[in-house]
């Protein structure tokens, strides 16, 4: 006999049955919106480089992507015709702090904008546009369940994991340097992915050893600083989320399952260097030619003279600019799209300082960064607890998964633009947005088990 749905009393009802087709169809929309929104920023992660190349054929002013159109667009009219039909009734969840932060940057687009500087409404788009998809991210996520079918989200990374490696040795091998596969756009969403493998092979879930291998190798086969350091920062970030989530143990204390994974881990980086050791011979020192063209930054001189070019790609000038430019307005700040000028193959104006913090202390200044951080950190406070209580460990790990994937996003952005892909600023937001419908999903929480 199976056992009977725990459910409350109102489904025996007639005012229940109601409330059970309304949820049922809430559940369906949610399911079919996320579904076609991932694979719609998938495949615009895929085709990064191209699309772009389309878009800048097209000369248009402003174009939206796919997955803007999708979350922000579509995701709009939804959400009006929720508040329609819901009489402007609200629930906003744990999603105020975030909100403090988007109203930060919108006072200091309008300061940049009133200030006419050149960059403001570029930069708003970067940062801050992908934020619009949160309004329809929180009415139907707590319909959405992150713990159906793990099997789907396995074959998933796997799937695009092999699909995206043979894509990057074929150009490889066939010296394809404009308009490629291969992009850092696709290698950043794979960092959703990473992180959830890793923290279910620490929770020994079964099959889950193969994708996380073909998650690492398609990362580090797009051999980069960027996919070095940021495969480095989420595995860590990965590890040390593990430390403190297993219960009963203390931070540093090696138990069976702690040992199994540092195991596992170890295997995987002896795999990962093998793998980058024969990938470097298959394709003729591509590695090697990487390391001293990005890395180490080696130039040849028109005479054919060897020499060595700045090794942070001017960053470290640009910074400079920036703290010295900030001094001049240390309180409120430049507001955004504001330039500094600094020497790089001859002076010229740059807005993006590939340095997330340091941009945003210039142009919001200590009173915008303040506000900020204690926001961020007062809606971790509020979103840690909630993912903690969870007693689903599919959902657990895939949560998680989204606080790594965020948090590399934010690492990758003290010395890059992460938010610059417009599929990967829309994941980072509707990210954001699933996290912070926690004490909403709590209500509905019985009933998607029951349903699922």
């Amino acid at each position: 006999m199976p056992s009977e749905p725990i459910v409350t009393r109102p489904l025996d009802t007639k005012n229940g049955s109601a409330f059970w087709r309304s949820f049922e169809k809430q559940c369906v929309i949610a399911r079919v919106f996320f579904t076609v929104g991932i694979l719609t920023i998938t495949l615009e992660c895929f085709f990064y480089n191209k699309i772009k190349w389309l878009i800048k054929g097209l000369g248009l002013p402003v174009v939206l992507w796919p997955s803007e159109i999708w979350f922000i667009c579509i995701g709009g009219l939804l959400f009006l015709f929720h508040i329609s039909n819901k009489k402007m009734k609200i629930k906003i969840g744990d999603i105020s702090p975030i909100l403090v932060v988007v109203l930060v940057f919108l006072v200091t687009f309008v300061h940049g904008f009133l200030n006419n500087n050149p960059f403001a409404i570029s930069e708003f788009r970067e940062i801050v546009f992908g934020a619009l998809a949160l309004p329809v991210v929180m009415i139907l996520a707590p319909y959405y369940s992150l713990s159906k079918n793990p099997k789907k989200i396995i074959l998933f990374f796997l799937f695009i994991g092999i699909t995206f490696s043979f894509f990057v040795v074929y150009e490889t091998i066939n010296m394809i340097h404009f308009n490629p596969i291969k992009s850092n756009a696709f290698t950043m969403l794979l960092f959703l992915g990473l992180p959830i493998f890793i923290l279910a092979n620490s929770f020994q879930v079964k099959a889950t050893l193969l994708p996380l291998i073909v998650v690492s190798t398609a990362i580090l086969i797009n051999f980069s600083k960027l996919s070095i350091s940021n495969f480095f920062f989420a595995t860590m970030a990965s590890c040390i989320c593990f430390y403190f989530i297993t219960p009963k143990s203390r931070f540093l204390k090696i138990n069976k399952i702690r040992t199994k994974m540092l195991l596992k881990l170890s295997a995987l980086v002896i795999t990962c260097l093998v793998f980058l050791f024969a990938y470097d011979r298959y394709t003729n020192g591509g590695i090697q030619k990487t390391i001293l063209v990005t890395f180490l930054k080696v130039r040849t001189t028109s005479s054919g003279a060897v020499h060595f070019a700045d090794r942070s790609g001017g960053r470290i000038e640009m910074w400079k600019a920036s703290i010295n430019l900030w001094s001049e307005q240390p309180f409120w700040g430049h507001g955004l799209g504001k330039t500094i000028r600094v020497f790089s193959s001859g002076w010229s104006e740059k807005s993006q300082l590939h340095n997330y913090f340091l941009q945003t202390l210039q142009n919001t200044g200590v009173l915008g960064v303040t506000i900020i951080f204690v926001s961020l950190t007062y809606w971790w406070l509020k979103i840690y607890p909630k993912i903690k209580r969870i007693q689903n460990t599919y959902e657990k790990i895939v949560l998680y998964g989204m606080v790594i994937f965020i948090l590399t996003i934010l690492f990758n952005g003290l010395y890059g633009h992460s938010l610059s892909y417009t599929p990967i600023g829309i994941l980072f937001w509707v990210c954001i947005g699933l996290l912070s419908s926690l004490s909403l999903r709590e209500k509905y929480q019985k009933y998607i088990e029951y349903k699922y």
